[in-house]
């Protein structure tokens, strides 16, 4: 209790929860069926926006971009050391770098994928206030405070998959092509698209995840063997001290009894979307079960995970006991929650700062151990 006390307070967590509570009442007052365009969700989120959008060095690779990253685009890039970066962050920089020599501008471009969420939440969420707090307390906010490109990134995906599966095909493809600029992981949704509309049976799925969690347990690759991979950069991944999937597995249990409730209650035969996001979480389900024998695997789940943004209130209206189902997973990524932020604060999103506090920020504690900023 006093450790929860003194994030609230003293490390300013408080920011983040007034915030959380701004856009919950806010999402609150309006039924999605009565929001039509952009800017009711745009407002929704905007305290959540304006957190991200005015912090300084809040999230571990804040100080990464600041220090490293941004200064080496900015002084000029060899021709083959493109391929270390992605190309829409690069031109965001070069942009930025005829104006000013601030990285303020850089980080607030980089916060509007927060705007995109509340925008893909309204337009397929029955639900959106339940929709935000599982925004807020699955850390998939914190972590784009943290992995801000790639955070970014998936939010373009899912605000271009919802245009997607409505059949508005070309302004999807600038999304996409958009996220795969900002971040070269968004290439990992690729399947997504292909088979979000196929049926594949339930005892496929279990066995698809059976085995991938069994695979898992016992993979090993060597290094010298990952070829592309080792040119990438990312082959150093394997086998290291940042090889981190066993961490992920927390996922594990709330996705897996999702997915059992799927099953007992049939959702995916209720609605299109129903269907759709169904598919989408036994995807989720099958990159946790892989985790163990993926570096980085956090990343990865992240990328999937904003799935539950959408299917929870989904299910809350077709399975028995809805609510209560959408209140016990909710109480467990609470849980998740305290974990990872107030106590292991393993994205380093306290203590927070904003931008006109920079004078009080103390840069010492970036430079303990890298591992911090991959979860």
């Amino acid at each position: 209790m006093m450790l929860l006390i003194h994030r609230i307070i003293d490390d300013s967590l408080w920011v983040y929860l007034f915030a959380l509570l701004l856009s919950y009442l806010f999402a609150r007052s309006y039924s999605p069926k009565k929001v039509k365009g952009i800017f009711f969700p745009a407002m929704v989120f905007l305290p959540l926006f304006f957190v991200s959008a005015f912090r300084c060095y809040v999230g571990t690779d804040y100080y990464q971009y600041s220090v490293y990253q941004i200064p080496i685009i900015r002084k000029g890039l060899q021709f083959v050391e493109y391929v270390n970066y992605d190309l829409l962050f690069v031109g965001l920089v070069k942009f930025f770098n005829f104006f000013t020599a601030s990285n303020f501008p850089i980080f607030f471009v980089l916060s509007f994928g927060v705007i995109f969420y509340g925008i893909w939440i309204y337009r397929d969420s029955p639900r959106p206030s339940v929709s935000i707090l599982l925004y807020f307390f699955t850390c998939i906010y914190a972590s784009s405070l943290n992995i801000m490109r790639q955070g970014f990134g998936v939010s373009l995906f899912w605000l271009g998959f919802s245009y997607w599966v409505k059949k508005e095909r070309k302004l999807a493809i600038v999304f996409f092509i958009c996220a795969l600029l900002m971040h070269r992981t968004s290439i990992l949704f690729l399947p997504i698209l292909f088979l979000y509309d196929k049926c594949i049976g339930m005892k496929k799925k279990c066995c698809i995840c059976l085995g991938l969690l069994l695979f898992s347990s016992s993979f090993h690759v060597a290094n010298d063997s990952l070829g592309i991979l080792n040119v990438l950069g990312v082959g150093r991944y394997f086998n290291s001290v940042l090889d981190t999937g066993d961490y992920n597995l927390r996922f594990l249990l709330p996705i897996a009894l999702l997915f059992v409730i799927d099953w007992k209650y049939k959702i995916s035969s209720v609605s299109e979307s129903h269907f759709v996001y169904s598919n989408c979480l036994f995807f989720t389900l099958a990159i946790i079960c892989f985790s163990p024998a993926i570096p980085l695997a956090s990343r990865v789940i992240y990328m999937f995970l904003p799935v539950v943004l959408i299917y929870v209130p989904l299910m809350r209206n077709s399975a028995k006991n809805g609510r209560l189902w959408v209140l016990a997973i909710v109480a467990y990524f609470m849980l998740v929650f305290y974990k990872q932020i107030v106590v292991d604060n393993v994205h380093q999103t306290l203590p927070y700062n904003f931008i006109w506090q920079l004078d009080n920020v103390d840069l010492s504690i970036f430079k303990t151990s890298r591992i911090r900023s991959l979860y």
